[in-house]
Formats: C-alpha cells, sequence, structure tokens
C-alpha cells in the first residue's frame, strides 16, 4: 500500500515524500486538487484491495479521471474489492488486436505509401504493431519508403 502510494506520489511530480500513510494520502490529495491531472495506472492487475480502496478515496476527493490498465486478473481484483470500489469503476473495455487499420496508419505516419494489398499483406505478417514500427523503421533506413521495394523488403 505505502509502496503505491509513494510512486503515485513522485509520479505527479511530489519531491519530498512524506513518510506516514496519512501524511502522503493527504500530501497527494493536495497536490491533484491543485495541479489536476489524469492519473493512468499501467499493470493495474499487480494492485492489491487496499490499493484499490485508495485510488477510490483519491478520485472520490479529488475528482479526476483515472484509467486502470491491467489484465483479465484486474476484472477479478476489483469484483472481490469493497462494494464501494466495484460501483464505481465503470466497466472494462477489453483491447481488441490490432487491425488492418492500424497497420496502414502508422505506415502512413512514417510517409510510407502501401496499396491495400501491401498493406493487408504486412498485416498478415506481423504479430503486433510493434513489428510493424521496427518494420517501417526499417523499410525507411534501408529503402527510403520506396514502395517499389516492398516485396523486397517483405523477403
Amino acid at each position: 500500500q505505502k509502496e503505491f502510494l509513494e510512486e503515485l506520489a513522485l509520479s505527479i511530480g511530489i519531491k519530498n515524500i512524506p513518510k506516514n500513510k496519512k501524511d502522503l494520502m493527504r500530501g497527494i490529495k493536495k497536490e491533484l486538487l491543485t495541479n489536476r491531472k489524469i492519473i493512468i495506472i499501467d499493470e493495474a492487475n499487480f494492485l492489491n484491495e487496499s490499493s484499490l480502496e485508495q485510488i477510490r478515496h483519491i478520485h472520490d476527493e479529488c475528482d479526476i479521471p483515472m484509467v486502470l490498465v491491467g489484465t483479465e486478473r484486474l476484472e477479478l481484483i476489483i469484483a472481490r474489492s469493497h462494494p464501494q470500489v466495484e460501483t464505481r469503476i465503470r466497466a472494462s473495455l477489453p483491447i481488441e488486436p490490432f487491425s488492418v487499420v492500424e497497420v496502414s496508419l502508422m505506415t502512413k505516419s512514417f510517409n510510407i505509401e502501401l496499396d491495400d494489398k501491401q498493406v493487408m499483406k504486412l498485416w498478415k505478417k506481423s504479430q503486433n504493431l510493434r513489428e510493424v514500427k521496427y518494420w517501417c523503421e526499417d523499410f525507411v533506413e534501408i529503402y527510403e519508403g520506396n514502395a517499389e521495394n516492398f516485396e523486397e523488403a517483405m523477403k
């Protein structure tokens, strides 16, 4: 619990971290009330129920948006937690697998002009968007983004 609050305090810009949880919580709320921020907590599936209760309390007191990102396990932790926590957290939104649309947007962000067939081929070959990004970086570096070299780059 305290470690979570200390990490949160550091991430929102509190420099002198109080020693006890009560002062730590007070400092976090003061900072968030002064400097409104959106809190995004990645790997939230590793939080315990007490930390979720602290998050709920901070949200209630400061009325700031909070986004919890985690695996399916997060839903189980929320369901087991205090009823006030569960009722205040909106339904989870599953992340869909990446699509050909994201691949097309990624190639365009690198100024690589591929036709629909080429984008589809790159999408089918790729395991994730990170792989598409690396392919685009290499394609620009090696082939200067010239679509005429697409087939060679796909080997």
